[in-house]
Formats: C-alpha cells, sequence, structure tokens
C-alpha cells in the first residue's frame, strides 16, 4: 500500500511491503527474483492453460452416455439476454466459429431474443447430437411467453491486501416475446452491499465488478458495520425479427469479436441507456448505436453519485456515445467490418444518427470538436475449429509527419488481434489467445467550454475548462474498455467442461503499463499541478506551449514500467434442485449454481491500488485527485478471491 500527503509543494510517499519500509525510489523490500518468478510463472501458465487443454483435446470422446445422453436430463436454468456473461453467448461464439451458425453473428450485443432464437435452432438442425441437444436445452430455457422468475443470489469477492465486497439479494427476472416480434428481457434485483473495505483493489488488475447499482443515502447500520441498500436494474425490449430489429434498454453492451474485453466496448464497463438499430443481409450487417451515458470531472472520482454544483463533484448527464459499423460477409469464412464512433456531450445532436453518413464528417459540419474515432475489424473461420480476428481502433494520427517521413509523432490507437481454437472434444470447448495494445492518450479527449457549466477548474496555461468532461471515453467515471492508455496484455484461456454441470475457465495473463506523462508535465509558474497528471483516460496529455505530450512517440518508453503476470480459473456448478415445491409450482426444478474464482498476480513496479495523490491546484483551492502510477521497486503478489452461489426458478 502507498501513501501519499502533500505539504508546500513536497510529494512523500511511503510504502509498505511484507513489514519492511522504504522510500520512493529505494527498495528495502526483500522477495525473490525476477528471473525466479517468470520461471515459475511461465511453468504454471503452461501447465494451466494449455497442458489441461491438450489432454482434454487428446481424450477420445466416451462412447453411450457420454454422446447419446450427455445433455439428456433436463436443467432448466432461467436465462436473460442482457446478461452478457451469461454461457449462452460463450456457446454462439463457439458453434459460429465451428461453423454450425452459417449466417454470422452480429458484433453488438446483447443480442435479441429473436437473434439467439434463430441461430440456436440453426443449431439443433446442422450440428451434430451432442451440440444439437446444447441447442435445444437453451431453446426451452428461454423461449415461450414471458415467465416470472425469481433469483437469490450472493457474491463475495476479496483480496489479500484485506479489501471485500459482497452482495447479497433478491431478484425478478423474466425474458420470452410479448407478441410475435417483440421480445423483452430484464432483471429487478433489490441488493445489500457490503463495501466497508472495498477500493480498486478487491479485482485484478483490468477486472471489475459484476453488479450495477447507484450508490446513495440509503443505508443501514449493524453488527458495527454500515451497508448499503440498493436497487439494481437491467432490461431490454427488441422489436422486429432476426434480419432487422431496434433494440432500447438499460443493459451493458459490447462490440467486437472480442466480446469479453475488447477495444470498442467492454462488457465491463457500467450499464448504460442503449438504443441500437440493426440490419442483416446476406452479404452485409449494419449496425447504429447510441449509448447514454454520464460524465465526470477529469479525475473520474466520487462517480455514481448525483451532481453537486457546489463541488463540482458526482455524474452529468447529457453525454453520449454514438457508433456505427458496417460489416460485409465477403465469403463463407470472412467478415470485414469498418466501424466509427463519437463520444461527445452538452446537447443532443441529430446529425449523428443519420445512418448513410460518415461521423467523422458530420463533426465537422456541426462544427463541434468531439472525440472521434475509426477502425476496421477482420474476422476469418480457418479449418481445422480455428479462428482469427483483429481490430483496429484510431482516434488520431499525425499524417503531416508520416507524409513527411517523421515517425516519431501522434499515434492514439488500439489494436487487438488473437486466435481461437475451438474443437469441443472430451472436456476441452476452447483454447484462445489474443495480444491488445492501446498506445499513450488513447481514449482521451476534453475541449473549452462552449455554454453554461455549474462548475470550471483551472485548466491549462491558465485557460478557463469545464470540470466535467463530455468527450473521454469514459461512463460514470470508468472507461468504457478494460485497459488503460500505454498498455499493452498478453492473454491464453483455456475453456473446460468436465460434464454438464461444471464448467472451469484457466486463465493466464502478461500485462504492462506506465505512465506517460512526466511529474512536472502541467506544472504553472508556481509548481503548482493544474493537471491530471497519472496516465489515465482522464489525462489528456494536452499543453499549448511546452507542446502536447501525445505529439510524440511514447509507447512503454518509460524508465519506470508497471509488469504484471497473472494466472488463475473461473469455476461455475449448476445442478437442478428437484425441490417438490419448485416443481408443484413451477413445472420443473430450479437450478442452483456455485460460482468460484481465483487468480494470483505477481507485479514489478506496482501502481498502489486503491490509494491517490491530492494536489493542490494554484488559484482556486480545488483539490484533483490523481490515479497510482508506476512505483519503482513496488514488487509484490497479490491474491484474489471470489465466491458466489444463486438459486433461481
Amino acid at each position: 500500500m502507498l501513501r501519499v500527503m502533500t505539504g508546500g509543494g513536497t510529494v512523500h510517499a511511503t510504502a509498505v511491503c511484507r513489514g519492511a519500509v522504504r522510500r520512493a525510489g529505494s527498495v528495502l523490500c526483500g522477495g525473490p527474483t525476477r528471473s525466479t518468478v517468470v520461471r515459475v510463472f511461465v511453468a504454471l501458465w503452461i501447465a494451466l492453460s494449455m497442458g489441461a487443454g491438450v489432454i482434454g483435446a487428446q481424450a477420445q470422446e466416451m462412447p453411450g452416455a457420454a454422446n447419446d445422453g450427455f445433455f439428456a436430463e433436463e436443467l432448466h436454468r432461467p436465462r436473460i439476454t442482457t446478461d452478457l456473461r451469461d454461457e449462452v453467448y460463450e456457446y454462439l461464439s463457439m458453434w459460429e466459429d465451428r461453423g454450425y451458425i452459417t449466417r454470422p453473428l452480429p458484433y453488438l450485443r446483447p443480442y435479441p431474443l429473436q437473434v439467439i432464437q434463430a441461430a440456436l435452432e440453426e443449431v439443433a438442425e446442422r450440428a451434430p447430437a451432442r451440440h444439437a441437444e446444447r441447442a435445444e436445452e437453451f431453446l426451452r430455457q428461454m423461449l415461450g411467453e414471458p415467465q416470472i422468475h425469481l433469483r437469490g443470489e450472493h457474491l463475495s469477492e476479496f483480496s489479500n491486501d484485506g479489501d471485500y465486497f459482497g452482495a447479497t439479494g433478491a431478484a425478478v427476472q423474466s425474458a420470452g416475446y410479448l407478441l410475435d416480434n417483440l421480445s423483452i428481457a430484464g432483471r429487478i434485483g433489490l441488493y445489500i452491499i457490503d463495501e466497508n473495505e472495498v477500493s480498486d483493489d478487491v479485482y485484478p488488475t483490468t477486472k471489475r465488478g459484476h453488479y450495477d447499482y447507484m450508490r446513495d443515502d440509503s443505508r443501514l447500520g449493524a453488527l458495527g458495520r454500515e451497508f448499503l441498500i440498493t436497487p439494481s436494474v437491467q432490461g431490454m425490449s427488441a422489436i422486429g425479427n432476426e434480419s432487422t430489429y431496434f433494440q432500447l434498454g438499460l443493459t451493458r453492451s459490447t462490440y467486437g469479436p472480442f466480446y469479453d474485453s475488447g477495444t470498442i466496448l467492454s462488457q465491463n464497463a457500467p450499464h448504460a441507456g442503449h438504443f441500437s438499430f440493426t440490419h442483416r443481409s446476406e452479404r452485409f450487417t449494419y449496425q447504429h448505436l447510441m449509448l447514454a451515458i454520464t460524465a465526470t470531472k477529469d479525475d473520474g472520482f466520487a462517480r455514481d453519485r448525483t451532481f453537486d454544483g457546489s463541488s463540482g463533484e458526482g455524474v452529468r448527464p447529457n453525454k453520449f456515445l454514438v457508433l456505427h459499423g458496417l460489416t460485409f460477409h465477403l465469403f463463407d469464412w470472412l467478415d470485414i467490418s469498418l466501424h466509427e464512433s463519437i463520444t461527445y456531450g452538452q446537447r443532443f445532436e441529430p446529425m449523428y444518427l443519420i445512418p448513410t453518413s460518415i461521423l467523422m464528417y458530420n463533426q465537422i459540419i456541426t462544427g463541434e470538436k468531439d472525440s472521434a474515432f475509426i477502425g476496421f475489424t477482420v474476422n476469418a473461420r480457418l479449418p481445422h475449429d480455428l479462428a482469427a480476428s483483429t481490430t483496429f481502433y484510431l482516434g488520431d494520427l499525425g499524417f503531416r509527419d508520416l507524409a513527411r517521413g517523421d515517425l516519431d509523432t501522434r499515434y492514439k490507437f488500439a489494436w487487438q488481434t488473437g486466435g481461437r481454437w475451438t474443437p469441443m472434444r472430451g472436456m476441452l470447448e476452447r483454447v484462445s489467445a489474443d495480444y491488445t495494445m492501446v498506445l499513450p492518450y488513447t481514449y482521451t479527449h476534453r475541449r473549452k467550454p462552449q455554454g453554461d457549466d455549474a462548475v470550471y477548474d483551472v485548466g491549462y496555461d491558465d485557460q478557463t475548462v469545464p470540470a466535467v468532461n463530455y468527450q473521454n471515453y469514459t461512463h460514470s467515471g470508468q472507461s468504457l474498455v478494460d485497459m488503460d492508455p500505454n498498455s499493452d496484455r498478453l492473454r491464453v484461456q483455456t475453456r473446460l467442461r468436465p460434464n454438464r454441470f461444471v464448467t472451469l475457465n484457466l486463465h493466464s495473463a502478461f500485462l504492462r503499463h506506465a505512465n506517460a506523462t512526466p511529474d512536472d508535465a502541467y506544472e504553472d509558474e508556481g509548481g503548482h499541478d493544474v493537471g491530471t497528471s497519472d496516465g489515465s483516460v482522464f489525462d489528456a496529455g494536452y499543453r499549448s506551449e511546452a507542446g502536447n505530450l501525445y505529439d510524440t512517440w511514447r509507447f512503454l518508453s518509460q524508465e519506470v514500467i508497471e509488469r504484471i503476470i497473472q494466472v488463475g480459473f473461473d469455476a461455475e456448478i449448476t445442478f437442478p434442485v428437484s425441490v417438490e415445491w419448485f416443481t408443484a409450482t413451477r413445472g420443473h426444478p430450479g437450478a442452483l449454481t456455485f460460482d468460484f474464482g481465483y487468480t494470483f498476480e505477481y507485479g514489478w513496479n506496482r501502481r498502489p491500488r486503491g490509494e491517490g495523490e491530492e494536489v493542490q491546484l494554484s488559484t482556486n483551492d480545488v483539490d484533483r485527485l490523481n490515479r497510482p502510477t508506476p512505483v519503482e521497486g513496488n514488487d509484490g503478489a497479490r491474491h484474489y478471491g471470489r465466491f458466489g452461489f444463486s438459486l433461481a426458478y
């Protein structure tokens, strides 16, 4: 843990490591050498992520029950399409890679029931018996008129540093067709949240929580602790058919072939107002999305709270992200997609709703300087159960410098590429690997204010800028993607299914991150920091006189680079609960699910998670809280655990 205190313009940092004390810049903590840890983790990486997969792939399919009746026993688990973590999305992706789904699925999720039904029916018709029975089981659990299902659940997440998050509650959920072309899905719950010891350190690096809820004054004190009592809501309605449909709701959304952790929209981002249109034809798919999101000050803190006009803390409305994509299905095995997005606020812009247009061009016409991205995706389904994807997402590039042959210029983009092997033989279902790089200051943006705003801060070069940022790639104070600017990640995952009740995911990753902004980058003449200088999505890299920081190549070129190795697993056990009352009242048994996981991290030059640096601005006495940056010599291990269970019927 690192505590940073300011006073008289001097910053003192003290880090605590296994009972020893060190000062910033010198290391007094002992521990294993980097080479030793690397060797141990490489061995675990190979053994867990790859070894189990190879063993499962070599196993012969068992005769009898394993093939003929493996999915025959009825398991009724109520499902809703808005839950992006539901395994139906994983199976749709795997069946598409194997060629059981011939019509390419849209990149924008969640899918409406119309799309899921059509895809599952195709699998049930085309796939071998084992997969057809699984698809038919999903259909039985999801189709029909909407029925009310009850769900009780608990989740505990914790780390070895003493951080803890707990959620216990009950929910009502439903999914189905109201009319032939009108489907709904949603969940409304009331939860007791224990966040007395919660911080960013309760989750592994790049991970975030599962629950969407608002922090307010509905709190209850008991057992010497304070509990938040809050609702959690998600829902979606869709009108149309599997070819053309319109969706609106409140839900998490994701876009692209890397649906679990992509560079365009991540399923880990908070839920938002979702308005989308999709048209699918034989040769192309067009999708247009508008997310109604919220803005915060450039420190991003005090999120999930109502805006306070006197302090500028909290979230603000009237921020939007508009994204549209056009995917060409060139061959049965190859798709190429073009996509672009605009993040803006403080107004509603109808120009960004025109489907037959270019968002960046419309931005110029409106005279605004909103945050624009453009990119492409290539997805290929290859022989031998292989598939490969790559996504490029560009925010800014120094075209003039590149045309002159100057490569040391502006690069603001994210790139992700990877492959998948989906044998679905024995207990092995899929092995995937991908690499992601996010260049410095990607996803950052800000501009001078237009119109009235409640609170203003001192900005760069003593210009007045709004405290609330409507252009950066954030919602409710959190990034819409998983990785920070100036970072990269290599990830390997293996999905195993030992039997029909147990799913095991083995995961491992190597991550790097550095702060691209020097400590004194935004200091005024008095030596005071007048900008967020933590290298996060809230640090835009703007400097008028000294030159913008993003105008030169700075990708992981810093002296202090955080390096993290992760290895862990996630397991889910689901089985029917044959309770007579359930069967008598619902006509089928309920489903009891246990969910648990563990992640082991070792890092060098780690960021002190959960702490921040209070920086006094020079002119208006407003404190800004910088996010932690890598600290040289701050090496050590962290352990993260998760346990939960739910009963639904």
